[in-house]
């Protein structure tokens, strides 16, 4: 297979390639932005059941850096402008979560919305109502190995969230208590989960209730506060259209400076590999024109003007004539990007182009067109027909190097 044939099977591949590149980046954008590939109440999530319009929204915001969490809240930096969101977490991932207790505990604040479908076991239920708490507490832990601080923790917690046997009726609401309504102007949002809190310790005040039945609770836990809800609605995508509460969302936030998004809740973690390391520092144009690079490289040595190298009778390679000029460079390309019997039709076609700024006697032009019709499918004779069209140029040779007569 001749070098011409090698180079355009290279360049189609290389075209191929490319488009197929661009196509999954294409389909893949297009999945990804979509938003339902993620877990429900995800700050990547865009549809009605995501929260990411609450993401961007606060990410507008002037002197307010806002972030997503994806490794957990245990990398977590304490400070005291800080509030984390956990939305849709599992009912399982506040109790028994130490770093998220000394979070909060040292002054950060942590706002908590379950899950809609998430409650506890009726297994917990003696904690709340043992006055103690004590024998729930290591009833609650593998062999009653609980640690000091751990009861202590597990004793400040003091709630359950539980779940009715009924879904509430359309159109119910949760309303928020008369004191809370009064000072943060707050309104009703519908209920679309059946679960309630809840509370065995007076340090829990009641923000949203629903047939009597806290629905949204607070408390101060050492420097910090915390927040927890059992309807996740009100942050999704669709309430921020249908039922948008700002001053709802003004107070989750308070006076803080820095938001976080826990992401972790929904198994999701993010992987430090190349692709993240491009993402992170912006690399991406880089590494295209890099990839670019490369690709001219290969396409560069694939065609080499360097002396073509044959075998001694030493067995060994060298070159054919090392003493050649750079005249042979371009022989040897020649050699291999023209096949031998369209050779003297190049250096034909070559000459056209350049006599057009020469004259040139036209019966000599004659003779040379005859010479190229008789030896034009011949490879055999392509030397034959160079020096016949050689010695027509040169002869009766004056003034012009092209053979005016």
């Amino acid at each position: 297979m001749n070098a011409i044939v090698n180079k355009i099977i290279f360049a189609a591949a290389a075209i191929l390639l490319a488009l197929f590149l661009y196509s999954a980046f294409e389909i893949f954008s297009l999945r990804f932005s979509k938003g339902d590939v993620y877990p429900d109440y995800s700050t990547l999530n865009s549809d009605p059941k995501g929260c990411k319009a609450l993401f961007e929204g606060l990410s507008e915001i002037n002197g307010v850096g806002v972030s997503r969490l994806m490794t957990g809240s245990g990398e977590i930096a304490v400070e005291d402008e800080t509030v984390l969101f956990k939305i849709g977490a599992p009912a399982y991932s506040v109790k028994g979560n130490s770093d998220l207790y000394d979070f909060v505990f040292k002054g950060g604040r942590a706002v908590v919305f379950f899950h809609p479908d998430s409650f506890e076991a009726g297994a917990v239920s003696p904690r709340v109502k043992s006055k103690t708490g004590k024998k729930a507490i290591d009833a609650e832990l593998p062999d009653g190995k609980a640690s000091r601080n751990m009861k202590k923790w597990i004793r400040e917690w003091a709630f359950t969230l539980r779940r009715s046997r009924t879904m509430p009726l359309p159109g119910q609401k949760a309303v928020p208590e008369p004191g809370y309504m009064e000072k943060y102007s707050f309104t009703g949002f519908p209920m679309y989960s059946a679960s309630y809190f809840e509370v065995a310790d007076p340090g829990w005040l009641t923000v949203y209730s629903s047939k009597g039945k806290p629905v949204v609770i607070e408390r101060r836990l050492g420097s910090g506060t915390v927040v927890l809800s059992c309807v996740p609605y009100p942050l999704s995508n669709e309430a921020l259209r249908k039922d948008f509460s700002p001053e709802l969302i003004c107070w989750l936030v308070g006076e803080k400076k820095k938001v976080l998004f826990d992401e972790g809740v929904h198994g999701m973690r993010e992987e430090k590999n190349l692709v993240w390391l491009l993402k992170k520092y912006r690399l991406e144009v880089l590494g295209a024109n890099l990839l670019l690079v490369i690709i001219l490289l290969l396409w560069r040595n694939m065609y080499s003007v360097a002396l073509r190298e044959v075998a001694g009778s030493d067995g060994g390679w060298s070159p054919v004539n090392p003493g050649c000029s750079s005249s042979s460079g371009l022989g040897n390309l020649l050699q291999k990007a023209v096949p031998k019997k369209d050779i003297v039709k190049a250096c034909y076609d070559e000459w056209l182009r350049i006599i057009r700024y020469h004259n040139v006697n036209r019966e000599k032009k004659k003779e040379i067109d005859a010479i190229m019709e008789k030896g034009r499918s011949s490879a055999v004779k392509a030397v034959e027909t160079y020096n016949e069209i050689n010695t027509v140029i040169m002869k009766k040779k004056t003034g012009s190097a092209y053979g005016k007569a």
